[in-house]
């Protein structure tokens, strides 16, 4: 199976050089000109249906190994949306999720994506957020997410182009990089402890960010 990457963005954030590293050019720009999130949504939603496809926004950092990491998961699960960051401060297992809830790196099987398309349309769940459109569809069409942890992928999270503000709370400690740096299984990172360790990682890692 041959899975294609798109990225969606209005063109004007620097992509984290984790990207190029990971995917070299092996990706799509699906670029939002008009910076109507919720417009642009629906007509890549089209675009993205023609293939097996992982949908992302343009402030991640994709982990080392991306690829052979988030292709092995698909494999397992190719007919299934997997969201491989959400509830980012939470400590969970992978399982399957009525609630969908953040588009930082999403699998969509091909021909899904037209379908919730469509039922956004005749159940008129027109919205300017595109998450709350997506959200609303998969549970008319009582579709489940699973979601996978450890997160594959970081959220930037230093300033929204759609009015959000940075906020620690949509960065995760449970970052596959920051467990392998620290030689912690992600069943270890569920104590106090080494979620401490992790949190500090990351606040280190972030640092330069921050203060840009």
């Amino acid at each position: 199976m041959e899975i294609r990457y798109f990225i969606r963005t209005t063109g004007e954030r620097v992509l984290d050089k984790s990207i190029s590293r990971e995917l070299g050019e092996d990706y799509t720009l699906l670029i939002d000109t008009e910076h109507n999130s919720g417009k642009a949504y629906l007509e890549q939603m089209l675009i993205i249906s023609e293939y097996p496809s992982v949908f992302m926004e343009d402030d991640i950092i994709l982990c080392k190994d991306f690829k052979n990491r988030i292709e092995k998961v698909i494999n397992e699960h190719p007919d299934e949306i997997i969201n491989f960051f959400t509830f980012p401060t939470t400590y969970m297992k992978t399982s399957v999720q009525n609630f969908h809830c953040y588009n930082q790196c999403c699998y969509f099987p091909k021909g899904l994506p037209k379908k919730l398309h469509d039922t956004i349309f005749e159940k008129n769940l027109l919205h300017r957020r595109q998450e709350v459109m997506l959200r609303e569809a998969l549970f008319r069409m009582g579709i489940k997410t699973l979601v996978y942890r450890p997160c594959l992928v970081q959220h930037i999270d230093n300033g929204s182009l759609m009015g959000h503000h940075p906020a620690f709370s949509r960065r995760t400690p449970y970052f596959i990089d920051y467990l392998d740096e620290l030689g912690i299984t992600y069943e270890e990172a569920r104590t106090g402890e080494n979620k401490n360790k992790l949190i500090r990682l990351l606040r280190e890692k972030f640092k330069e960010i921050d203060n840009k």
